[in-house]
Protein backbone atom coordinates (compact mmCIF):
# COMPACT_ATOMS: atom_id res chain seq x y z
CA UNK A 1 0.00 0.00 0.00
CA UNK A 2 1.47 3.25 -0.79
CA UNK A 3 0.94 6.50 1.18
CA UNK A 4 -1.08 8.44 -1.72
CA UNK A 5 -3.50 5.40 -0.82
CA UNK A 6 -3.12 5.62 2.71
CA UNK A 7 -4.36 9.36 2.43
CA UNK A 8 -7.11 8.59 0.36
CA UNK A 9 -8.73 6.38 2.70
CA UNK A 10 -8.08 8.68 5.63
CA UNK A 11 -9.55 11.50 3.30
CA UNK A 12 -12.33 9.82 2.51
CA UNK A 13 -13.47 8.58 6.42
CA UNK A 14 -12.70 11.90 7.05
CA UNK A 15 -15.40 13.26 4.44
CA UNK A 16 -18.04 10.40 6.29
CA UNK A 17 -17.34 11.77 9.55
CA UNK A 18 -17.53 14.86 8.82
CA UNK A 19 -21.07 14.55 7.02
CA UNK A 20 -22.40 12.39 9.61
CA UNK A 21 -21.69 15.08 12.15
CA UNK A 22 -23.28 18.01 10.27
CA UNK A 23 -26.47 15.83 9.43
CA UNK A 24 -26.35 15.02 13.77
CA UNK A 25 -25.70 18.66 14.24
CA UNK A 26 -28.50 19.87 12.36
CA UNK A 27 -31.05 17.51 13.64
CA UNK A 28 -29.93 18.59 16.92
CA UNK A 29 -30.48 21.97 16.25
CA UNK A 30 -33.64 21.31 14.48
CA UNK A 31 -35.09 19.69 17.44
CA UNK A 32 -34.15 22.36 19.84
CA UNK A 33 -35.51 24.86 17.75
CA UNK A 34 -38.58 23.36 17.47
CA UNK A 35 -38.81 22.18 20.80
CA UNK A 36 -38.36 25.33 22.42
CA UNK A 37 -39.82 27.83 20.14
CA UNK A 38 -42.91 25.75 19.14
CA UNK A 39 -44.83 28.25 21.55
CA UNK A 40 -43.15 31.06 19.68
CA UNK A 41 -44.37 30.19 16.18
CA UNK A 42 -47.81 29.27 17.29
CA UNK A 43 -48.14 32.81 18.68
CA UNK A 44 -46.50 34.40 15.56
CA UNK A 45 -49.18 32.22 13.07
CA UNK A 46 -52.42 33.18 15.23
CA UNK A 47 -51.37 37.37 15.41
CA UNK A 48 -52.10 37.16 12.07
CA UNK A 49 -55.66 36.09 12.87
CA UNK A 50 -58.05 38.98 11.69
CA UNK A 51 -59.96 40.67 14.55
CA UNK A 52 -63.44 41.59 14.33
CA UNK A 53 -65.16 44.10 16.52
CA UNK A 54 -68.79 42.62 17.72
CA UNK A 55 -71.24 45.30 18.79
CA UNK A 56 -74.34 43.96 20.14
CA UNK A 57 -75.49 47.32 22.30
CA UNK A 58 -75.50 50.99 22.81
CA UNK A 59 -71.57 50.56 23.44
CA UNK A 60 -69.60 52.10 20.00
CA UNK A 61 -66.09 49.62 20.67
CA UNK A 62 -63.96 52.94 19.24
CA UNK A 63 -61.89 53.13 21.88
CA UNK A 64 -60.91 49.52 21.70
CA UNK A 65 -60.37 49.47 17.95
CA UNK A 66 -57.51 52.26 18.54
CA UNK A 67 -56.11 50.73 20.75
CA UNK A 68 -55.72 47.84 18.94
CA UNK A 69 -54.66 50.01 16.11
CA UNK A 70 -52.23 52.12 17.91
CA UNK A 71 -50.13 48.86 19.43
CA UNK A 72 -49.95 48.02 15.86
CA UNK A 73 -49.26 43.75 16.67
CA UNK A 74 -52.75 42.74 15.67
CA UNK A 75 -54.86 42.66 12.41
CA UNK A 76 -57.86 44.39 13.09
CA UNK A 77 -60.84 44.81 11.31
CA UNK A 78 -61.54 48.50 9.69
CA UNK A 79 -64.96 49.24 11.12
CA UNK A 80 -66.63 47.83 14.37
CA UNK A 81 -69.69 45.45 13.17
CA UNK A 82 -73.01 46.31 14.13
CA UNK A 83 -74.67 42.77 15.14
CA UNK A 84 -77.83 44.57 16.73
CA UNK A 85 -80.45 43.04 14.54
CA UNK A 86 -78.72 39.30 14.10
CA UNK A 87 -76.13 37.05 13.56
CA UNK A 88 -76.46 36.35 9.03
CA UNK A 89 -73.12 38.69 9.01
CA UNK A 90 -71.29 36.67 10.80
CA UNK A 91 -70.88 34.12 8.23
CA UNK A 92 -69.12 36.48 5.65
CA UNK A 93 -65.91 36.95 7.81
CA UNK A 94 -63.19 35.07 7.79
CA UNK A 95 -63.38 31.67 10.23
CA UNK A 96 -59.33 32.67 11.07
CA UNK A 97 -60.07 35.06 13.30
CA UNK A 98 -60.82 36.30 16.60
CA UNK A 99 -64.41 37.59 17.67
CA UNK A 100 -64.66 41.11 20.39
CA UNK A 101 -68.28 41.44 21.63
CA UNK A 102 -69.25 44.55 23.45
CA UNK A 103 -71.65 43.28 25.21
CA UNK A 104 -75.35 43.85 26.46
CA UNK A 105 -78.10 42.50 28.40
CA UNK A 106 -80.84 42.58 26.27
CA UNK A 107 -78.68 41.06 23.48
CA UNK A 108 -81.06 37.92 21.81
CA UNK A 109 -77.96 35.89 19.77
CA UNK A 110 -75.20 35.16 22.23
CA UNK A 111 -76.00 31.50 21.83
CA UNK A 112 -75.71 32.10 17.96
CA UNK A 113 -72.56 33.94 17.68
CA UNK A 114 -71.10 30.78 19.59
CA UNK A 115 -73.03 28.50 17.48
CA UNK A 116 -70.83 29.66 14.85
CA UNK A 117 -67.46 30.29 16.60
CA UNK A 118 -67.11 26.78 18.19
CA UNK A 119 -66.92 24.77 15.13
CA UNK A 120 -64.19 27.12 13.64
CA UNK A 121 -62.48 27.55 17.13
CA UNK A 122 -62.72 31.24 17.03
CA UNK A 123 -61.62 32.31 20.21
CA UNK A 124 -64.62 35.02 21.73
CA UNK A 125 -63.38 37.58 24.22
CA UNK A 126 -66.75 39.58 25.98
CA UNK A 127 -66.28 42.99 27.06
CA UNK A 128 -68.34 43.78 29.89
CA UNK A 129 -67.97 45.59 33.55
CA UNK A 130 -67.95 43.70 36.24
CA UNK A 131 -70.63 41.30 37.44
CA UNK A 132 -72.54 42.59 33.88
CA UNK A 133 -73.39 39.89 32.77
CA UNK A 134 -76.62 38.38 33.18
CA UNK A 135 -76.51 34.30 34.43
CA UNK A 136 -78.65 32.61 31.69
CA UNK A 137 -75.26 34.23 29.23
CA UNK A 138 -72.50 33.69 31.26
CA UNK A 139 -73.50 29.77 31.29
CA UNK A 140 -73.99 30.09 27.18
CA UNK A 141 -70.16 31.87 27.12
CA UNK A 142 -68.67 28.98 29.83
CA UNK A 143 -69.44 26.08 27.65
CA UNK A 144 -66.59 27.41 25.23
CA UNK A 145 -63.35 26.34 26.04
CA UNK A 146 -62.09 29.75 24.32
CA UNK A 147 -64.32 32.00 26.14
CA UNK A 148 -62.45 35.00 27.79
CA UNK A 149 -64.20 38.32 29.29
CA UNK A 150 -62.68 41.71 30.23
CA UNK A 151 -63.47 44.50 31.97
CA UNK A 152 -60.85 46.96 30.26
CA UNK A 153 -59.78 48.74 27.12
CA UNK A 154 -55.88 47.61 28.26
CA UNK A 155 -56.78 44.00 29.71
CA UNK A 156 -58.23 43.15 26.00
CA UNK A 157 -54.77 43.28 24.16
CA UNK A 158 -53.40 41.12 27.12
CA UNK A 159 -56.36 38.31 26.52
CA UNK A 160 -55.95 38.54 23.29
CA UNK A 161 -51.96 37.94 23.11
CA UNK A 162 -52.80 35.38 25.66
CA UNK A 163 -55.89 33.87 23.53
CA UNK A 164 -53.12 33.49 20.53
CA UNK A 165 -50.62 31.38 22.81
CA UNK A 166 -52.90 28.91 23.48
CA UNK A 167 -55.35 28.43 20.34
CA UNK A 168 -54.69 26.23 18.21
CA UNK A 169 -53.41 27.25 14.75
CA UNK A 170 -55.27 25.67 11.76
CA UNK A 171 -56.03 28.03 9.19
CA UNK A 172 -59.29 27.13 7.52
Amino acid sequence: MTFQNILSVFDTYSYLTLFICFILGAITLYSFVYFFFRKEIRLFKNLKRKIYLLRTGAGDLQTERELFLANGLFDVYTNVIDLKEGVKLLQTLKSYSVFVIGYSKGYPFYKEILDHSVPKKIPVIVIAKPGEIIPEHMTIFQKYVYFEMCNTSARLLTTVFNLSLITPYKKR
